[in-house]
């Protein structure tokens, strides 16, 4: 069994919900001087919320395809696994290319809600249930929720 119609529905609304605060954020903060974490942390938002929507979403043809939940639910966490490599990867890169220093605190942030996401993904796709998927998507919605976090500390900073 896949995660119920109403729990993939409201994950992929949280996702595109998120991506669209980075939208009013940017909106907010036309004129004002923008540092470059602020630039970084506003295009990964939209990028993850849509990537865990996007998930949520293709769980329902994708289970109707396969006729098989669990296989639908492993396939599910190998792309979110394979998305989120990918992300992290480009993630890194970005931060120095752009030259960005991150404090240590928030470094551990995101690196622990990053581990729990491979976690997470890998757990799911080796013994696929309900459960795990729901958790990945949980996890998976964490990761831009915490960039918006990180953006409206740094508002309230700055």
């Amino acid at each position: 069994m896949i995660p119920p119609l109403p729990v993939l529905l409201s994950a992929a609304g949280l996702g595109v919900s998120l991506a669209g605060f980075s939208g009013l954020v940017a909106a907010f903060r036309r004129g004002a001087t923008w540092q470059k974490v602020d630039s970084y942390r506003l295009r990964q938002i939209p990028e993850m919320g849509l990537a865990a929507s996007l998930l949520a979403l293709l769980m329902i043809p994708l289970a109707d395809t396969v006729h098989d939940a669990p296989a639908a639910i492993r396939i599910g966490a190998l792309a979110a696994l394979a998305f989120s490599i990918f992300h992290i990867v480009t993630l890194i890169r970005r931060v120095r290319h752009m030259e960005i220093r991150l404090s240590r605190p928030r470094w551990i942030a995101v690196s622990v809600i990053d581990l729990a996401v491979l976690g997470t993904g890998a757990v799911t796709a080796l013994a696929p249930s309900l459960g795990a998927f729901e958790w990945l998507l949980v996890v998976m919605l964490a990761r831009p929720m915490l960039a918006f976090v990180l953006v409206l500390a740094d508002v309230a900073e700055g």
